[in-house]
């Protein structure tokens, strides 16, 4: 296969049992291997692994971190849970009756074996914009090993059938800062003035703070590394929130032995940092309006004293107008919180946990001023040693319930690794239900085409094929965008396409479309009634792992296709046989791609300049 160069010519652009003791209570830490690595706390254990429709399964080893969101797009609230022992990330999908059953995992970090990148905290979003919801991984790392592993962070992003992509790590170490070490928390929110999602998590033992803003889709900003001056540990726990209303995410540090605020400047830096209390172990913060006041109240744990604080109308700039404070179970660990709507009555509702003692406790809003802005409801029942809680509709009753996973006890084997607590408050009464915004994770709001992906014109039927890359069809439009066609991707048999990623018109009116997540393309024949398929070839042995764009040359009766990961096109004939291979000067990666079969000139957007045009 002979190889060649592209040279660009820019033709515009738009405007359990710690290592070491850190907290009072060295238990409230976060779970270290031992260094010979057989410090292990599973869950009950099963002799087979689960598959995919099991029954939720026990055979996890150290779940510390779930999110609920919904991954397959059925309108049911799924879970992912992060196994620190496994270096691994579990998904469940949920179903009307409540239950939930394992779908997949993929394993995260970026060392090899286990026990070495210890997956601690998710974050549920659709990163790339792409209609899928994808989960940011931040894996601590071992500093405690003979050689030590270092923190990663990492995306999983979402695919079209409900599961996930590999693992893509990205950066938050600067050449200008010490590196991680041990980090545990994270948090997602806009830090910058654009309308990406941006991520920022805090490194334990290194005492820094990362910033790492979003550019767009799949590519993020070099990382800003900020150091944290505080007495004792770094940060265990961070919540974001504006503040002062100026439109820039202001973001409140949990450090153990106080919280600070960082006020956001709007460019991913902080022009304030205030520390407004002090306490002994810190675990878990969350941003609410209790009293419903309009501004931001914070409630936050302190595991060694077992309070739960609440700081009303905190300011950018660390002023607060109260702060309430109620004792909790003596001895518990309270360890996570979150807020919620339980008896759907419009306030801001907390439901917490405890390490130590196990169970949890939930205290229902008050909306008043002049009283208490949390009162305790109830108290709930766990497994042991609960970490981390989310919340979700999981029986589809208009009510949010609560999923619990738990690390575990080296002293009793038999512990469940999940727990399911469903909503029991009853809503009579005025009922606030509010509506899911478009921007929940899994929730999208569906126009004529939900996610367009690909464009290419047939010359045979004057028409426009694309794709709809979420509602996985194959739609021929008229000149005048009316719909002529549309092929259910299921339709395709046994070659269906998995995640279609560009397409391509044929001389003879066939479809060329590439499959990124397969690594193949396939050839469609529309006018057939059954065996749309004609035939299929793979674009992985020509070093093409993720096919992107696609277009069809005429003159020379060849297929040019691009790679989304690599910047080089690959000239493949009609049979599937690579012919010749281009690179891209300058490392650009393209998004789509045309050619003018008059003249033969290679016309495509890019993935990283995505406000650029160029000819090829």
């Amino acid at each position: 296969m002979a190889t060649a160069t592209i040279l660009i010519l820019l033709l515009s652009q738009a405007a359990g049992a710690a290592v070491r003791v850190i907290s009072s209570d060295a238990r409230l830490d976060f779970p270290r291997p031992a260094i010979d690595g057989a410090h292990r706390v599973p869950g009950r254990q099963t002799d087979l692994e689960p598959s995919p429709g099991a029954p939720i399964d026990n055979s996890g080893n150290v779940p510390q971190d779930v999110v609920a969101a919904d991954f397959n797009q059925d309108g049911i609230p799924d879970l992912a849970i992060a196994f620190a022992y496994d270096d691994a990330v579990r998904w469940y999908y949920g179903s009307e009756g409540g239950t939930l059953a394992f779908q997949g995992e993929v394993g995260v970090g970026v060392h090899p074996g286990t026990l070495n990148d210890l997956p601690r905290a998710l974050w549920a979003h659709d990163f790339d914009g792409d209609g899928f919801v994808d989960l940011a991984v931040l894996c601590s790392g071992n500093p405690d090993l003979p050689f030590p592993t270092p923190p990663s962070l990492g995306i999983l992003y979402g695919d079209p059938i409900g599961g996930f992509e590999p693992f893509r790590v990205i950066d938050m170490a600067s050449t200008a800062a010490p590196l991680p070490r041990f980090s545990t928390s994270l948090a997602a929110g806009l830090i910058d003035a654009d309308d990406h999602v941006d991520l920022v998590v805090g490194h334990f033992d290194s005492h820094q703070i990362s910033v790492i803003m979003h550019k767009h889709g799949r590519l993020w900003k070099q990382p800003r590394v900020f150091p944290v001056t505080t007495a004792g540990s770094g940060p265990a726990a961070l919540s974001m929130a504006d503040l002062n209303f100026d439109g820039a995410m202001d973001l409140v540090v949990a450090n153990r032995g106080d919280l600070q605020i960082w006020q956001g400047d709007g460019n991913g830096g902080f022009a304030q940092r205030t520390t407004f209390s002090s306490g002994t172990a810190f675990t878990a913060t969350t941003a609410a309006d209790f009293d419903r006041d309009g501004l931001w109240d914070i409630a936050a744990l302190d595991g060694a004293q077992s309070t739960m604080r609440v700081y009303m109308g905190l300011s950018a700039s660390g002023t607060v107008s109260r702060v309430w404070s109620t004792s909790l179970s003596p001895g518990g660990g309270p360890v996570d919180l979150l807020t919620y709507d339980a008896d759907l009555d419009g306030c801001d509702d907390v439901a917490l946990i405890y390490l130590l003692a196990g169970g949890g406790d939930i205290f229902l809003g008050q909306d008043s001023a002049g009283t208490s802005p949390l009162a305790f409801r109830r108290h709930f029942s766990t497994a042991r040693s609960p970490r981390a809680l989310a919340a979700a509709d999981f029986d589809m009753d208009g009510r949010d319930d609560l999923a619990i996973v738990h690390e575990g006890d080296q002293s009793y084997p038999a512990n469940d690794d999940l727990v399911l607590d469903y909503n029991c408050f009853s809503t009579s009464g005025t009922r606030y239900l509010a509506p899911r915004s478009s921007w929940v994770p899994g929730r999208q709001i569906s126009p004529y085409l939900d996610r367009p992906i690909g464009l290419s014109w047939d010359p045979v039927r004057s028409a426009l094929w694309t794709m709809d890359r979420k509602d996985r069809q194959i739609v021929c439009l008229s000149s005048h965008g009316a719909g002529l066609e549309r092929i259910p991707i299921n339709d395709l048999g046994a070659n269906r396409l998995l995640d279609p990623a560009g397409i391509a018109i044929g001389h003879l009116g066939h479809l060329w479309i590439a499959d990124r997540l397969a690594g193949q393309i396939l050839q469609v024949d529309p006018a057939r009634q059954y065996n749309l398929v004609i035939s299929n070839f793979s674009t992985t042995d020509a070093g093409l792992l993720r096919p992107h764009a696609i277009t069809f040359d005429r003159t020379a009766g060849r297929l040019l296709v691009s790679d989304e990961r690599t910047p080089r096109i690959v000239a493949f004939s009609t049979a599937g046989i690579a012919l010749k291979s281009y690179t891209i000067t300058g490392g650009h990666l393209v998004a789509d791609m045309s050619i003018d079969q008059s003249s033969g000139r290679l016309w495509a957007t890019l993935l990283d300049l995505p406000h650029q045009l160029v000819r090829l």
